[in-house]
């Protein structure tokens, strides 16, 4: 399965802070793709970017995660 996950900073921080980057006005999107390993496993991988004004879209990071249930 492939999900995108899309979230904006209407209001946020607009200066650096702690040599955070500046979040107002961010949008910042995953990119979560997932795969059943069996009916109660699943592991997922994700693209983790940030686009704000003048900055262009900048890659943060990627990661992967195993998941379980109790079946």
């Amino acid at each position: 399965m492939v999900e995108l996950h899309s979230n904006f900073t209407a209001d946020g921080e607009r200066k650096f802070v702690d040599g955070m980057e500046p979040t107002h006005h961010a949008e910042h999107e995953t990119i979560e793709i997932t795969q059943g390993i069996t009916d109660w496993s699943e592991v997922g991988f994700y693209i983790f970017t940030s686009e704000r004004s003048g900055q262009g879209i900048q890659w943060l990071a990627t990661t992967s995660a195993p998941a379980s249930a109790l079946p």
